[in-house]
């Protein structure tokens, strides 16, 4: 639903991703985010639940999950 790449300084928050059947939210090779006060509603892919919501991957800072 939403890739991020080669980013620094960002924000993602009160966001609703619902009926996902991919990743929901990709960051790569980024800095200096939050991830906070989202909504993850996964949907069945291919016939089986999917259960990755946040994909992180060559990051260079750590991820700041704020969970209400």
């Amino acid at each position: 639903m939403v890739s991020v790449s080669g980013c620094t300084n960002f924000t993602v928050s009160n966001c609703a991703f619902i009926n996902a059947k991919h990743f929901i939210l990709s960051i790569q090779a980024s800095s200096k985010f939050w991830v906070k006060d989202n909504y993850f509603n996964c949907t069945e892919l291919d016939g089986k639940v999917f259960t990755g919501a946040i994909m992180l991957f060559d990051n260079v800072a750590r991820l700041v999950m704020v969970t209400s």
